[in-house]
């Protein structure tokens, strides 16, 4: 499309942004070219230009792969897979680590999306944070979930938390600071003691709201600098099953979300790194 391609990158809608893979820098486009993770029907559909635009396929539901890393027990962690899985994800794509243990930092960099909460403290948190920035300034997709976006010692601590698109609010006032201008993008099942209060960032897009007005969903989209895109969910992602007061795990809403998350944050695809001696 010739009208698209000659438009500018600031001028591309943020549903394209979201969905396609954009024109990449030149080092950048030698690391997708040598990744096993990207098909080559995508490689093919990629012109090395820079700051330009090619209409190239996303990547699909069956090539996602997703690592899951929960601070939580072995229930919890089965939970969101099995939930993950029921939308049509290949099994052998989605992985869990329990993140409250000792585990191989650098597999993080095998995968399109991270997803990652918790209940527990996580395993050497500073430098799992550190692993999760480089991922995310790599153009990884992060799908972030309470627990890990608390800012005391059980969230995921320095550098990546300043990445969030959000910001948290001590003493809310919920007759003035919370608003909801439209409720069809409300959401009201859910346990509300597994949240924090908190509000957008510039750099956030709020997509859905708890009934209180607090934010549920926040978006942060990749940018033209080759950093990922994240996604807040301000909520634990575990079904009623494991938490009371929380959604069913057959609830399509949550699980077309969850999955769709995943899809989206991960259409910008990196290159699998040889893991370090850590």
């Amino acid at each position: 499309n010739k009208n698209i391609s000659n438009k500018n990158v600031d001028e591309i809608s943020t549903l394209w942004k979201e969905l396609r893979i954009s024109f990449l820098s030149k080092k950048s486009i030698e690391r997708l070219n040598q990744s096993p993770l990207v098909p080559d029907y995508i490689k093919n559909s990629i012109v090395h230009k820079t700051y330009n635009i090619q209409q190239a396929p996303r990547l699909p539901r069956t090539k996602v792969k997703c690592l899951i890393l929960g601070a939580c027990d072995d229930s919890a962690l089965r939970d969101v897979r099995n939930l993950l899985l029921s939308t049509s994800f290949e099994e052998s794509n989605i992985q869990s680590v329990r993140a409250d243990r000792e585990f191989d930092i650098n597999m993080i960099f095998e995968y399109h999306s991270v997803l990652i909460y918790g209940f527990f403290l996580f395993w050497n948190r500073d430098e799992v944070s550190k692993k999760l920035f480089e991922f995310h300034n790599e153009g990884g997709g992060v799908f972030i979930c309470y627990g890990a976006i608390r800012s005391d010692s059980f969230g995921i601590g320095e550098p990546f938390l300043s990445c969030l698109p959000i910001y948290h609010i001590d003493n809310p006032d919920f007759t003035n600071e919370f608003i909801i201008t439209d409720k069809r993008k409300t959401r009201s099942e859910g346990c509300k003691y597994m949240r924090i209060i908190c509000r957008a960032r510039n750099d956030g897009i709020v997509e859905n709201y708890w009934d209180d007005g607090v934010p549920f969903l926040i978006r942060k989209c990749r940018d033209k600098e080759g950093h990922g895109a994240i996604y807040v969910l301000n909520a634990t992602p575990v079904s009623g099953d494991i938490i009371g007061q929380q959604w069913s795990n057959k609830d399509k809403h949550i699980q077309n979300m969850m999955s769709n998350v995943i899809i989206y944050d991960s259409n910008v695809l990196i290159s699998k790194r040889k893991k370090e001696n850590s």
